[in-house]
């Protein structure tokens, strides 16, 4: 809906959709298999179980102001299912220009430019996950995009119900990336810095200070048309909340009870796919991820040290017609899981997955 003079417009969009997943193991979550909630000792048995969703559908708000989308300012809102009891749940909401983005918006040391095409979004992927709230300043020279931001991220703690305690901000998390793209490759560096501060709340009130930072180095490289090699690989000391398998898991900092404080946990992961367009309309992809933990030695012995997760799906997406902006995707997905005494788990996952985007 444009304004009388062109220099305004309000544009909604979104998305319906519905994953349907078979799964070998009791059913831990409908959308994406995290590799740290693999089911394992008392809590794994057989049990070949289904779960179908809607919750993933989102519908989305764009204010326009000025002559183009990226030549004026942009406020955009979207939103899913996938808060409690079906609420709805912010995905994005910012307020961009030529140049800055402030709200929330996905993190900075993220990998979404070169994320592979896959149903489960949690392929080990690195620094993908969050949305924060932010303020970012982005630009390019030539072929080189930078951006620098200041994002409001606290730790995520892990610790016994005894340990009173909450992470807190009070200097927000520094973080920045550095792209490059041309017709065949897209390289970005990234990396965040970020003060992990513990407010003890219990009977003592203390503050526990410590300094977490990671990176991230990914990237996407083109063989022809219809052939793509994408990559990415992570470390993170203290930051490892970010990771998209760790999105319903604590795992930024750890409680030492012998030391009566916390330490910054050590994560390393990424991934690598090959995507192969078999049509104008099908495309596929077979990719692998994998996480590793430095375990503490004070950890329980079925904390999670490691695990990888090869999968391999096909997607098909008209690209003319009445039913473009359909799409219609199957995978088949494996997960590997080691914990810290060397016993190990794995499970298997089927997902069916239709969308139209409008």
């Amino acid at each position: 809906i444009y304004s009388a003079d062109g220099q305004k417009a309000l544009r909604v969009y979104g998305s319906g959709r519905v994953r349907a997943v078979l799964d070998d193991r009791q059913n831990f979550h409908p959308f994406d298999l995290n590799l740290p909630q693999v089911p394992t000792g008392e809590d794994d048995f057989e049990d070949i179980n289904s779960a179908w969703s809607i919750k993933e559908s989102r519908i989305g708000l764009d204010a326009l102001i000025g002559r183009g989308e990226h030549g004026g300012a942009l406020l955009r809102m979207e939103f899913d299912w996938k808060g409690t009891d079906e609420a709805l749940r912010i995905r994005h909401l910012f307020f961009r220009t030529k140049h800055w983005v402030i709200g929330k918006a996905w993190a900075t040391a993220s990998n979404v430019p070169v994320l592979p095409l896959a149903v489960d979004g949690h392929l080990a992927s690195a620094g993908l996950g969050t949305r924060p709230v932010q303020v970012r300043y982005y630009n390019r020279v030539r072929s080189l995009k930078y951006r620098v931001a200041l994002e409001y991220s606290p730790p995520k703690l892990v610790k016994p119900e005894s340990v009173e305690a909450e992470g807190r901000v009070v200097v927000p998390k520094l973080a920045g990336r550095l792209t490059f793209e041309n017709e065949v490759a897209t390289l970005l560096l990234a990396g965040e810095v970020r003060p992990n501060r513990v407010q003890f709340t219990g009977e003592t009130r203390a503050v526990q200070n410590l300094t977490g930072y990671g990176g991230v180095f990914a990237g996407k490289v083109s063989f022809g048309r219809s052939n793509r090699l994408k990559f990415s690989a992570n470390a993170n000391l203290g930051t490892a909340g970010g990771m998209a398998d760790f999105a319903f898991t604590n795992i930024d900092l750890i409680y030492d009870p012998a030391a009566g404080r916390f330490e910054n946990t050590e994560v390393y992961g990424g991934y690598l796919a090959f995507e192969h367009d078999w049509s104008r309309s099908l495309t596929s992809t077979v990719a692998a991820g994998y996480i590793n933990v430095r375990n503490k030695p004070f950890e329980p012995d079925l904390a999670f040290s490691s695990g990888y997760k090869p999968l391999v799906n096909l997607f098909y997406r008209p690209r003319q017609g009445s039913f473009k902006g359909l799409t219609v995707a199957g995978e088949l997905e494996y997960a590997h899981r080691t914990n810290l005494d060397g016993s190990k788990n794995d499970t298997v996952r089927a997902s069916l997955l239709m969308y139209y985007d409008f």
